[in-house]
């Protein structure tokens, strides 16, 4: 599997109901992304997400899923990058918009062993906005492993503007491994 990259998101679930096979604590996290500028892949990850977990694994489409990173976790390995995509108005502006949030608001079985369609709500710098996404959802033994890798407009959300080195897509990379 090419290597594949994340720049949002994250996967928090929480439920009222008390089953067996529920899978709600988190053994691992990452959320990393990548988007080509100046003809270079950049790679990027967010080291503070914080993921609540609930999969049911009897009824899936029951579970439900949503989480918070923080934007001022943000790296790409470059110190001056980084301070300037997460203090700039232009981008995360992490003073006035400290959080990137992710809801899943609709989970749906695709055609495909343990694959979903996911219907999230992603709010960041204040502006929300639905995206559908495909997500496995494997169990594996004692454990459940969550791996969503989807493409995000960032001008959908105003981060930075138009620009003809910068592109406006971002390749998402969520991978969770909850257990029981």
């Amino acid at each position: 599997m090419n290597r594949m990259y994340l720049f949002l998101l994250v996967v928090v679930m929480t439920s009222q109901i008390a089953l067996a096979q529920q899978y709600k604590t988190v053994q691992q996290m990452s959320a990393t992304f990548q988007i080509k500028n100046a003809g270079l892949n950049v790679d990027g990850k967010f080291s503070n997400v914080k993921v609540d977990a609930m999969i049911d694994e009897k009824n899936i489409t029951k579970s439900t899923l949503s989480g918070i990173i923080k934007a001022n976790s943000v790296s790409t390995g470059n110190a001056k990058r980084d301070d300037h995509i997460k203090n700039k108005a232009e981008f995360f502006d992490v003073a006035k918009y400290p959080n990137i949030e992710m809801k899943a608001v609709k989970i749906s079985p695709t055609k495909f062993k343990d694959s979903y369609k996911i219907d999230w709500l992603i709010t960041m710098k204040g502006i929300s906005k639905k995206v559908s996404t495909d997500v496995l959802i494997a169990p594996q033994g004692g454990s459940v492993l969550l791996l969503a890798v989807f493409k995000l407009n960032r001008l959908d959300w105003k981060l930075g503007s138009k620009s003809a080195t910068m592109s406006d897509e971002v390749m998402i990379t969520l991978n969770c491994t909850l257990t029981k």
